[in-house]
């Protein structure tokens, strides 16, 4: 199934129709988990960090973040939000997913918010291509949309208005499940001194049993953590209850080399 998606006009408007996302409380409910982890002197890698909120908020707590999206109209956005905060924006990176090791640095915390997790097409390569950039015993923490939700309530059309400054834009947003992804057909208006501008995408996107998902990519030296995931849920509140967290943790261990 073709994707086309995050084009510059839904980029431009991607965070006028966000915009009552909590980002702020999410960046905190990240930081107490990593905290029971590790100690504050460590490196993140947010995958897939679109308009950049997290790693902003992140990067005013004192963490070192680097931002990767396939989306260079995003990141566009990201680094103006950078450096008009007084912040680098030299570590913003146009990567797809599965070239996370081009980084050639590696981190103790990964990040994949907002179901970037569902636009693989390929889990188990990308978690094998992961391990490249993982310290030992690293976070990976990344939010889905559960397969069991899914399929209890089933995708809808559904139309949302949005107000922003001197213009106004509507979303109709049509979903049909196709294997074991949703195919989401979005249309977007934006109306403008009497003036509408049209425009749409389509989103592909995969949904998980956790335990099936977790099971194929346990070999690889990932096993999943059981931690306080719910208040995520409470934060964004979804009607649908599609969206689920997952924690994991990289367990192989570091191998040292002796010489004799």
């Amino acid at each position: 199934m073709e994707n086309k998606f995050f084009k510059k006009d839904y980029s431009l408007l991607y965070d006028v129709i966000y915009s009552k996302k909590n980002y702020k409380a999410e960046a905190n409910l990240i930081s107490q988990i990593i905290k029971k982890f590790h100690t504050p002197n460590i490196k993140i890698l947010d995958i897939g960090c679109g308009t950049g909120e997290h790693t902003l908020e992140l990067l005013k707590k004192g963490y070192k973040v680097t931002g990767i999206d396939f989306s260079n109209e995003m990141l566009k956005i990201a680094k103006k939000k950078l450096l008009s905060n007084k912040l680098y924006s030299n570590n913003l990176f146009n990567l797809n997913a599965y070239d996370v090791n081009k980084l050639e640095v590696k981190f103790n915390v990964i990040l994949m918010m907002f179901n970037v997790i569902g636009y693989l097409d390929d889990v188990h390569f990308f978690f094998e291509k992961l391990k490249d950039c993982l310290e030992p015993n690293a976070l990976v923490f990344f939010d889905y949309w559960s397969e069991k939700a899914v399929k209890k309530n089933p995708p809808k059309t559904t139309k949302k208005e949005f107000l922003y400054k001197d213009f106004k834009a509507t979303r109709i947003s049509k979903g049909k499940i196709i294997k074991n992804k949703v195919k989401v057909d979005l249309i977007l208006n934006i109306i403008k001194e009497n003036k509408t501008k049209s425009f749409d995408e389509t989103h592909n996107v995969g949904f998980y049993d956790i335990r099936s998902l977790v099971k194929t990519i346990q070999k690889l030296g990932y096993k999943k953590k059981n931690i306080g995931l719910n208040k995520f849920e409470k934060i964004i509140n979804s009607k649908s209850q599609w969206e689920k967290f997952c924690l994991l943790k990289y367990e192989k261990k570091k191998i040292f080399s002796t010489k004799s």
